[in-house]
């Protein structure tokens, strides 16, 4: 089967502008690893090792998933946050689904690596001019 990583891309851009919604499983695992990396990113710890995702490849329930993302916002909600995350996270914690979330991870895992749609684009400028002054 081929990739589906530029239809999960499409998705979460007309996810971010609010011009879709989540209708299936596989597009809820996708947002779920965008929302996740986009969060994460927020920590202003020095350590960027995968550990951070322990909570959440864990689970096995959307419900439980949901709980761990709505902790992990609880802790950075006095970050600022993009327009391009508000539609995805709130898609994310209303979705309800009886799936084992663990046959989505590999779905899930793509989220989290993939280019990340729900920067800002100021967001993006910021974060490559600090990547420029860490070389």
């Amino acid at each position: 089967m081929a990739s589906k990583l530029q239809v999960h891309r499409e998705f979460i851009e007309k996810l971010s502008k609010g011009e879709t919604s989540i209708e299936s499983d596989d597009q809820y695992a996708f947002a779920v690893g965008q929302v996740i990396y986009y969060l994460l990113t927020k920590s202003k710890t020095s350590d960027t090792s995968y550990k951070r995702l322990e909570p959440f490849v864990q689970q096995v329930h959307a419900k439980e998933l949901n709980k761990a993302i709505a902790r992990l916002f609880d802790t950075y909600k006095h970050e600022p946050f993009s327009s391009n995350f508000r539609n995805p996270f709130a898609e994310v914690m209303d979705y309800e689904t009886s799936a084992n979330i663990r046959d989505f991870m590999p779905t899930l895992l793509a989220g989290v690596f993939s280019k990340n749609a729900l920067f800002s684009d100021k967001e993006i400028v910021a974060s490559e001019d600090t990547k420029t002054d860490e070389q």
